[in-house]
């Protein structure tokens, strides 16, 4: 519900905003999958999350966990936390999970 909520907020927000329009989502695989892209802004990984038609797991940071209320709200949308430098060890641990419930994993270069 949480997850719902939020994702539709900030769907519209970045809408408002930028005047997204996505193209291609019906290409996105059903069941697991990993969703890869170059990290060039700060709102990379919400234009990719909220227009994924279903919830990711989605590597962060672990400076963004340090706020419970913030650890809790990245939690909720699917967000891990990874040790800057450390992703080598930390996706391929965090892909079977998202495989298993048939979900997109988010991996961010």
């Amino acid at each position: 519900m949480v997850y719902w909520i939020i994702r539709n907020a900030v769907k519209l927000w970045l809408y408002l905003r930028f005047r997204i329009q996505v193209k291609g989502v019906r290409h996105i695989p059903e069941g697991g999958c990993i969703l890869a892209m170059n990290h060039r802004s700060n709102y990379d990984s919400l234009l990719v999350g909220v227009h994924t038609p279903r919830k990711m797991h989605i590597m962060a940071k672990e400076e963004l966990f340090r706020s419970k209320l913030g650890a809790w709200v990245i939690t909720e949308m699917g967000a891990f936390p990874v040790k800057r430098g450390s992703c080598r060890s930390a996706f391929p641990e965090a892909f079977p999970e998202a495989d298993r419930r048939g979900r997109p994993a988010f991996l961010v270069h």
